[in-house]
């Protein structure tokens, strides 16, 4: 294999002479990945059904690696022996190369070619209208033999097998149990041999004899003697039952004739049931039910047509429900005829290119100099070609920090018609009458489912990756528009890239490429930094885009670091390849406090009818990490503190800062930015928002001095005031979702303090939402009932349920109506609570004024925490989540609530709320 390796700088100039290494290897591929011409429909390579295939396992291995060198023009000719793929399947080889500057910089590609196993392949092609064969019809399949670039292959012997699969279930009784096996039982129906030709395909007929599963294969060598094989499968309808696999005992296949249609194309879906009397009930379904319909099974296989509209994309899901009453009656160790049900779904992928834009970009010249005013035209036009008023943003980013990331022009109607979930549940209680369904995943294919030459004017310091960035351009009615930017000093290509809406729901993307360049030019060549004292070289790499061996004068100039040598050289410049020109510096560490920070280089390059000037900073650290010393505390009176400056500070870089009275307010306002209300959340996301909005709202009313929040918060706490409400179950407790979704005594405590705090803060809650909602809390704690809902194996602990009763009754003391009995008997046992809930408790103990138990309960909580620095640090064990809602400040949190209402002057208050505010 032969590689032609091309570099170029993105200024436009060849990279003449540098030096390459490259690499290569090689990996087997799928046969989907075959890109052969005027082979549309047909299949290639063995494929058998997609719970059995394993192609998607690759094969991978290194060939070699060398290095070589580029030409005067970039060029080079890379040749590679490739290994024979195994296994017969399609391989990738890939090469990647690297390419080194004259400046040491590197730069990097790769690229790919399939190696193919034999010198031709076997297409099948299905023939007729339908997807789906029918038991006693006759059936075709169109067979070629092709090479990989699309010439036909004729006189190729090839040998057809035609295979029918059933799935056969047997019940076996063991030791008084009964069990169910299953497996596939293949048989061969019919052959085909055939012979190819080079006018058109041949064909392979048979007449399947009953509804199934077939597998058609036919197999063949190359002139080499190296196999070829392909095989498809296909869906047969029929009367009567088809023993389709049941082996997940509640899910059924349904298969689409395709796996991506268009709006306006009919989408042909097979059900295959296990049942031959049972009723159907179709849906179409995403975050609702688009379509349904009834019928009543008959038959192992029906298939179905569905229109596709504008209401699938950008996909939807087709399910089916099949269900079946007692067909028999229960055996003495089995009830097979038992009532039950099958499920399946197959999602659909709809493409909305009716919706797509065409975006074309033109930069008004070829090239441009820096600081030009770029102009860009922009036309807009529909998939007819038809111009449309439309609203653009347009910029353009440097190629080259684009192709660090592998950073794509966005295509809204990838981000907008994003493929989504089902969003619906289906739930059945037929499903308890037989062992549970495992899990799967609905839809997815698993088992079952120059100018002036002043310098002024040349001096190039303002270097930006966007070139310009402009919001909103808006086009004529016929789709036609040009924007004008101006453009920095960078000498780069840049990509420019266009996103375009219109009102009529339309979306589309363009880009293009610009240059902006000079001549001649002058590239800065730098180390990464310095330091004081340091003597260094640094220059330019100056590059002729016309070629030919010029002399050109350079000259350096520096501010902040001085010339050790002289300031001016002639070079000569090398045909097709930079030339680095050096100069000498040092770096004296004295002068003003911004030489001392940084140094400034100038480079300016004269010669060959041209000239370039470039200018560019470097930092210049100090020999040492950055360290600092600090001396916190609580004051509540006058204290005094000393702070030792160590020995061998440098003072000239160094700072001396001291802060008093600092606050987190600073830290407060930033976060409360993040805290929305969202209608959609759950209740414990709603509630961890409005608790620390509420805490603010308060906070600024008392001080309104400080500016706390940025907005008024009360629509916010109205609204989720007004969710919690809704969701209030017929129990009393607060659901999940919504009122009748599942729920637990903690989390309706936790969104009853949050209505119990909205109400002190002066909003109107519900008081028979309060009191429905102490009721039930009450009746956990005095009578707990068994908790149904996806948390329940959280309940094995018991830490988990005590903290549902600290829950309740913190909610109970906060509402009024304590539950002093129960409050004491979790105190003879807070041994057995979480630590958080032991501070929870304690804090619940202080609010009644029994503050020597609370203290009591706090003391080995203060013994255990270690002072490191600032920072309060707590054992392990309060680390470790016991809860379903966990969190890593929480426990803190609560010790620091409780040592407030037990101890206002506690020595571990500050570093307790410093390690907060350090962890946020």
């Amino acid at each position: 294999m032969n590689v032609e390796v091309e570099a170029r700088y993105l200024f436009g100039a060849p990279m003449g002479r540098a030096a390459v290494t490259w690499s290569i290897r090689q990996a087997t591929t799928g046969f989907w990945d075959l890109d052969i011409p005027d082979v549309s429909g047909y299949a290639f390579g063995e494929t058998g059904w997609w719970w059995e295939d394993d192609e998607g396992r690759s094969i991978s291995q290194y060939l070699e690696s060398g290095e070589d060198t580029l030409d005067l023009g970039g060029r080079a000719t890379l040749r590679f022996a490739l290994a024979v793929p195994p296994k017969g399947r399609p391989a990738l080889a890939t090469v990647e190369v690297a390419v080194t500057d004259v400046n040491r910089q590197s730069v990097g590609a790769a690229a790919a070619a399939t190696v193919h196993p034999a010198a031709f392949y076997i297409g099948a092609k299905p023939l007729g209208t339908k997807y789906f064969w029918s038991a006693g019809e006759p059936a075709a399949i169109a067979v070629i033999a092709v090479e990989p670039d699309g010439r036909r292959v004729g006189a190729v012997p090839v040998r057809g097998t035609i295979v029918r699969r059933e799935w056969h279930r047997v019940h076996r009784t063991r030791g008084g149990y009964s069990e169910v096996y299953g497996e596939w039982v293949s048989d061969t129906v019919a052959n085909c041999p055939l012979r190819t030709r080079t006018d058109g395909p041949v064909e392979c007929r048979f007449t399947p004899p009953s509804g199934g599963s077939y597998i058609v294969q036919f197999a063949a060598e190359d002139q080499a003697g190296r196999p070829v094989a392909t095989s498809l499968n296909r869906w047969a309808t029929g009367a009567g039952f088809v023993p389709w696999s049941d082996a997940s005992q509640f899910k059924m296949d349904v298969v689409p004739d395709r796996t991506r249609y268009t709006v306006g194309d009919t989408a042909t879906i097979l059900f295959a049931a296990p049942f031959t009397d049972a009723e159907a009930w179709v849906t179409v379904e995403r975050e609702g039910l688009l379509e349904q319909r009834r019928f009543r099974v008959t038959s192992g296989a029906t298939t179905l047509k569905f229109p596709i509209t504008e209401a699938w994309a950008p996909n939807a899901y087709v399910g089916i429900v099949v269900a079946r009453g007692r067909s028999a009656k229960p055996g003495p160790l089995d009830d097979p005829g038992r009532p039950t049900i099958r499920v399946g779904y197959a999602e659909v992928r709809v493409t909305p290119e009716v919706k797509r834009l065409a975006v074309s970009l033109a930069p008004g010249k070829a090239e441009y100099r820096p600081g030009d005013t770029a102009s860009v035209g922009i036309e807009v036009r529909d998939q007819l070609g038809r111009g449309h008023r439309s609203e653009v943003t347009l910029w353009a980013v440097d190629q080259g920090v684009l192709a660090l990331t592998g950073y794509r022009t966005p295509d809204p109607i990838d981000l907008l018609y994003r493929e989504r979930g089902l969003g619906l549940r289906l739930s059945s209680n037929l499903t308890t009458v037989a062992p549970q369904v495992p899990e799967g995943e609905k839809g997815a294919r698993a088992p079952g489912g120059g100018g002036g030459l002043g310098e002024s004017d040349l001096l190039r310091s303002r270097f930006r990756s966007t070139a310009f960035f402009l919001g909103s351009v808006i086009t004529d009615s016929a789709g036609n528009a040009t924007a004008r930017a101006p453009l920095p000093d960078n000498l780069t290509t840049f990509r420019i890239m266009a996103v375009a809406v219109t009102a009529a729901d339309r979306y589309g993307s363009g880009e293009t490429p610009m240059l902006v360049t000079r001549p001649l030019v002058a590239r800065p060549a730098l180390p990464r930094f310095l330091r004081k004292g340091d003597r260094f070289t640094a220059g330019v790499v100056v590059n002729q885009r016309a070629g030919g061996t010029p002399t050109v004068e350079v000259r350096a100039e520096a501010t902040g670091a001085a010339l050790a040598g002289e300031a001016s050289q002639r070079a000569v410049l090398e045909a097709g390849r930079g030339r680095e020109v050096r100069f000498d510096f040092r770096q004296p560490g004295s002068g003003t406090a911004t030489d001392r920070d940084s140094s400034t280089f100038r480079f300016s390059v004269r010669g060959a009818g041209d000239a370039d000037q470039v200018q560019s900073r470097l930092a210049v650290r100090p020999s040492f990490r950055p360290r600092a010393w600090t001396v916190t505390g609580v004051l509540t009176d006058s204290a005094t503190s000393e702070l030792v400056i160590p020995e061998g500070v440098d003072p000239a870089r160094s700072r001396l800062r001291i802060t008093l009275g600092s606050s987190p307010l600073s830290l407060i306002r930033g976060l409360a930015d993040e805290l929305r209300v969202y209608p959609y959340y759950c209740s414990e996301q709603v509630t961890s928002a409005v608790v620390p909005l509420i805490a603010l709202y308060k906070a600024q009313q008392q001080r309104p001095d400080l500016q706390l929040l940025k907005s008024d918060p009360r629509r916010e706490i109205a609204s989720a005031v007004g969710v919690l409400s809704r969701r209030q179950r017929p129990d009393g407790g607060i659901g999940f979702w919504r009122a009748a979704d599942w729920t637990t005594p903690w989390l309706s405590a936790y969104a009853g303090l949050a209505l119990l705090d909205a109400r002190e803060a002066g909003f109107e809650v519900s008081d028979s939402v309060l009191a429905r909602l102490g009721a039930y809390l009450r009746l956990s704690v005095d009578q707990p009932q068994p908790i149904r809902a996806p948390v329940i194996g959280w309940y094995d602990t018991l830490q988990v349920r005590l903290a549902d009763a600290v829950a309740a009754l913190d909610y109970l003391s906060r509402l009024g109506t304590p539950h002093v009995a129960a409050e004491n008997e979790l105190l003879r046992n807070a041994a057995q609570l979480a630590p958080e809930d032991r501070a929870r408790l304690a804090t619940l103990l202080a609010r009644r004024g029994a503050t020597s138990a609370a203290r009591g309960l706090l003391e080995p909580s203060w013994a255990a925490v270690r002072i490191e620095g600032r920072r309060a640090t707590l054992p392990e064990e309060w680390k470790r989540s016991v809860h379903y809602f966990g969190s890593r400040l929480r426990p803190l949190s609560r010790l620091l609530q409780a040592t407030l209402a037990v101890d206002s002057a506690h020595p571990l208050l500050g570093p307790m709320v410093e390690t907060l505010l350090q962890a946020e």
